[in-house]
């Protein structure tokens, strides 16, 4: 048999094939190139089901040298396990828990009406191990990665095992399907809020630099600022908050600078701040106003209302789950998916 590869003639369009032009290629357009089934297609590149191996070979030669597929697709597969594995980080802290929660169900959501089961991986700090030990007992059909770091060794890890898999957050990789919000530009809007109203000095406490949705939540902050033609104070920046009490020290040079705006990356991180200027007996709005990047029920009941942005974690584990299903099924998807955010306004910075 001929083997088919970029520079050919499609004989049916009489065009010169191109890799490039039908990179990703789903299995319903192969089969209509091939003029075959989508099952046959489907059985050709998964290694499951009866299929000639004359037609069988046709098929993952023109998916790999005409379509853009990766030679993965050459493998014989092992039996789909129907399963779909959830990586949270182990060192994840009740800052965490309502987010992880939320994406959590979303993603059983979608993977419960498509006959999928969903398994929790819990991987700890810079450690595959727990992963690798799924991986290679291909205990899941693919992975969603709850949190990304900078240099993600999970992301690295997954990459070279040529298994399917989506990120919930962004990272610094082309090839890396994921699915966010919008968190620069949120922040970025809510600067520019503050600023509207009147402050001029406004602080940013945040999470840990290695989380790239600090790093997104921190560009956005210095985008705000330059929008509105005021520098970037690194004296007003704090981030690595990881406790009550440094978040305690902060509002004391908070209060010490005279800077009448705060902006928190999270709503624990607020509760503690406002905890703390109550203690201290600084009025919000009055004194000081104080906003957060994350509305939840951690600030719900507090007074006065705080102004926060609200993302709908629910929706981003559930587009997240479809995206994965999708690349396990072998169609097209796009490479980033960023989901939108809404300011809450409240008396918080009135």
């Amino acid at each position: 048999m001929k083997k088919i590869q970029a520079g050919d003639i499609d004989q049916t369009t009489g065009k010169e094939r191109s890799i490039m032009d039908n990179k990703k290629m789903s299995y319903a357009e192969i089969a209509q190139k091939l003029g075959v089934s989508r099952t046959t297609v489907s059985r050709a590149m998964s290694g499951k089901g009866r299929i000639g191996k004359e037609t069988k070979k046709m098929i993952r030669e023109y998916a790999v040298n005409v379509c853009g597929y990766p030679d993965l697709f050459f493998e014989e597969k092992k039996d789909m396990t129907n399963n779909i594995a959830l990586v949270i980080p182990s060192n994840w802290r009740l800052i965490d828990l309502p987010f992880f929660q939320r994406c959590m169900i979303g993603i059983t959501e979608i993977a419960m009406l498509n006959n999928y089961d969903t398994i929790i991986v819990m991987a700890g700090d810079r450690d595959v191990g727990s992963l690798e030990r799924i991986v290679n007992n291909h205990k899941a059909d693919g992975y969603v990665l709850a949190r990304t770091y900078v240099d993600d060794v999970f992301v690295k890890y997954l990459k070279e095992a040529k298994v399917p898999f989506v990120t919930i957050g962004s990272i610094d990789d082309p090839e890396v399907i994921q699915i966010d919000n919008d968190h620069e530009e949120a922040c970025r809007d809510m600067v520019s809020t503050m600023v509207l109203r009147g402050m001029r000095k406004i602080a940013m406490i945040g999470n840990n630099r290695s989380h790239m949705v600090t790093n997104a939540r921190f560009n956005g902050y210095c985008s705000g600022l330059e929008d509105n033609h005021i520098g970037v104070n690194p004296d007003y920046v704090f981030l690595d908050v990881h406790n009550k009490l440094k978040a305690e020290k902060i509002v004391d040079e908070i209060i010490m600078k005279k800077i009448d705006g705060i902006l928190c990356m999270d709503d624990t991180l607020c509760r503690w701040i406002l905890t703390k200027l109550r203690r201290e007996h600084m009025r919000v709005p009055g004194q000081v106003k104080v906003a957060s990047c994350y509305d939840s029920e951690v600030l719900e009941d507090y007074t006065p209302s705080i102004t926060s942005i609200r993302f709908d974690a629910i929706e981003l584990g559930s587009v997240a789950c479809k995206v994965l299903l999708d690349l396990i099924q072998g169609n097209r998807v796009d490479i980033r998916t960023l989901l939108g955010y809404e300011i809450i306004f409240r008396d918080s910075t009135k």
